[in-house]
């Protein structure tokens, strides 16, 4: 049969809509919505090196993320990104990631996370060969008041000037200090530690031609003088919170940050080089100290801080210097941690963001928000479907004459509480009800129940055979997915259910699965095994026309989301745009109705007529030739 045959005989003539619901559509319920989300205790790495709670992000808020240079397999380039949405929070079945360090991050098992090789794996697949890569430990950052005199005493060690002398016109000693720099977030923090420190002073501005700097703190009254050189004393103890913030003090008065590199303190003065190293030995900081002696002049103190960009990032985090350049990002290649333990944690808040950039730095890790993914701009206000109107979806699309109804669209149709439910009084209408799992969690009283419900068919998305492989394609679940494969075909024998295993051909299973390993190993645990290839409906590089082939879809498929939103196809949205394609609302409208929509009409008449450039979702589709294909 040609192509033209094939599309006048199958679309025009047989799946014509004829004023019903017809015996041949596939109505798909999306009773859950599994979507990627870490829970609110989350710290989140922001632009000025301090960690935030991720419930406590805000809309336009910037923050620290990753992106790949042009021919870098390795190094990444940090950058500044800005949240440019914020999702609703909602409870979810999360999981437990404690790395060997002993910080743990909690989410939903599919939130992707980077890793050693630069790819993108959920967190349940996280393994010793698959080890996440790793930028800092946070921190929390503290400004109290033995931060704020650290501070002071860093900033008028190394920029700042105090001297008296004797006036013989007034026959009396002078008193000044003056504090004079070119970068405004230094002077402005400096006159807010004096301000919160209550050291009377005055702020005025200069006008000197040869000079950048347009302000200065001065003091020049003997009392304001004295209490002044009583707050910037260097205490015989030093404690970490005035250490944290000497360094961040001198780090921005003489200081040097090679963006990415090098963060080196420098100074002359043999008293001064001694403090800063007990600060940075207090803070567990590694160092190297490099003497230069020049001629007719003191020895300069160089002092180096070691670990690359993850002593940067801690140093940055915990002391907080207040000149942005020199706290920038930059490019780097950062190592990798262990995963020391994967474990479920129950049901907890979650909440998630989008970054222009499409990553950011959560508790250490950096974790992909997807900005192309359907999860991201599909996001319900329930995880599940109202249980009510999943029943009466059911009861219409039996009364209209519907023979076929699955729950596999947008999520796991076995964490949804009322599954059991839905294919029994899916039984009661007499329709064919399949599902589509993981079999993560297809435990044995659950597979017991749905055959006794009167389920038709129990699709089991299995991707390899081998534990090793499994692992990297799907997480760490191969012994308990086998053990609930094998419970339920023992279940379903002697019964009408259909037990069916399927495999998305990838790279990593390709060998197994042409070499007929894959069959060898399921067919004794199912009653058929498919494969089928990957198709990836959220990797589009661009939104161009492929090709003017009609697709099948239209006049077969009907998908109802879980807050009733209806789609005629599983890639009908557009990550460019973020929206879904939308035929109709099942809150609104009936499954005849939407059936029968101008709408989809107009959307039949535009795939008949091979005229694909006018519906967006179709003319950049990498899935309509395997459909076709599968339906022929």
């Amino acid at each position: 049969m040609t192509e033209k045959d094939f599309v006048d005989s199958y679309y025009l003539n047989s799946l014509e809509p004829i004023g019903k619901v017809p015996k041949w559509l596939d109505l798909e319920i999306n009773t859950n919505c599994n979507i990627v989300c870490l829970t609110g205790d989350t710290k989140i790495l922001m632009h000025d090196f301090k960690w935030k709670a991720l419930k406590n992000i805000s809309l336009n808020d910037y923050i620290i993320s990753v992106k790949k240079p042009k021919g870098h397999k390795q190094k990444f380039e940090y950058i500044i990104s800005k949240v440019i949405t914020l999702f609703p929070k909602r409870q979810s079945k999360i999981s437990e990631i404690t790395l060997e360090n002993g910080i743990k991050i909690k989410g939903t098992s599919n939130h992707p996370i980077l890793t050693k090789w630069g790819r993108w794996i959920p967190m349940e697949r996280l393994t010793k060969k698959n080890p996440p890569k790793f930028v800092s430990i946070p921190y929390d950052y503290i400004e109290n008041e033995d931060y704020l005199k650290g501070y002071l005493n860093g900033a008028w060690q190394s920029d700042g000037s105090m001297h008296t002398y004797w006036r013989n016109e007034y026959n009396c000693h002078m008193y000044r200090a003056r504090f004079a720099v070119k970068d405004k977030d230094f002077l402005d923090f400096t006159d807010y530690c004096m301000k919160q420190l209550k050291i009377p002073y005055r702020r005025t501005k200069i006008s000197w031609n040869h000079s950048s700097i347009k302000e200065m703190i001065v003091i020049t009254n003997k009392e304001d003088y004295h209490i002044l050189k009583k707050s910037i004393f260097i205490p015989i103890e030093i404690e970490e919170d005035w250490a944290r913030g000497f360094l961040a003090g001198f780090l921005d008065g003489d200081g040097s940050y090679n963006i990415g590199t090098t963060l080196r303190f420098f100074t002359t003065y043999k008293k001064l080089k001694n403090i800063i190293l007990d600060c940075l030995d207090l803070l567990n900081f590694k160092y190297t100290l490099y003497k230069k002696n020049k001629k007719k002049s003191r020895t300069l103190y160089a002092i180096r801080i070691l670990g690359g960009m993850k002593e940067n990032f801690r140093f940055f985090s915990i002391c907080n210097p207040k000149i942005p350049r020199k706290r920038s990002v930059g490019r780097t290649q950062y190592g990798t941690i262990q995963v020391k333990s994967i474990k479920d944690y129950g049901i907890d808040d979650v909440y998630n963001l989008e970054t222009d950039s499409g990553n950011y730095i959560a508790n250490g890790l950096i974790v992909h928000n997807c900005k192309k993914c359907f999860r991201t701009f599909y996001i319900p206000e329930t995880e599940y479907m109202d249980q009510k109107l999943a029943m009466d979806i059911i009861e219409e699309f039996g009364k209209k004459g519907g023979k076929s109804i699955r729950f596999i669209e947008r999520g796991e149709p076995t964490l949804s509480p009322s599954l059991v439910t839905y294919v029994k009084y899916a039984d009661v209408w007499d329709l064919r009800s399949v599902i589509n799992t993981n079999c993560i969690e297809l435990t044995p009283k659950l597979s017991n129940d749905l055959i006794n419900a009167g389920i038709s068919q129990i699709s089991c998305a299995i991707d390899s055979c081998q534990e090793e492989t499994y692992k990297l394609l799907q997480g760490n679940h191969f012994k308990k997915v086998i053990l609930n494969l094998k419970e339920v075909y023992k279940l379903s024998r002697n019964t009408d259910t259909i037990i069916q295993v399927h495999v998305n051909i990838q790279k990593e299973n390709a060998e197994e699965v042409y070499m007929g390993i894959y069959n060898d190993f399921f067919e004794q645990y199912s009653d058929k095994v498919i494969h089928q290839p990957t198709y990836d409906i959220c990797n589009f590089k661009k939104d161009v026309e492929l090709d003017s082939k009609p697709c099948i879809e239209p006049w077969r498929r009907l998908i109802v989301l879980v807050d009733g939103r209806v789609m005629v196809c599983p890639a009908c949205f557009n990550y460019h745009t973020k929206q879904v394609y939308v035929v109709g609302n099942i809150l609104k409208q009936s499954i005849e109705e939407i059936w029968n929509s101008s709408l989809l009409d107009v959307i039949r008449t535009w795939h008949s007529n091979k005229m694909l450039w006018k519906m967006w979702p179709c003319r950049s589709c990498r899935v309509r030739r395997y459909i076709n294909e599968r339906c022929k």
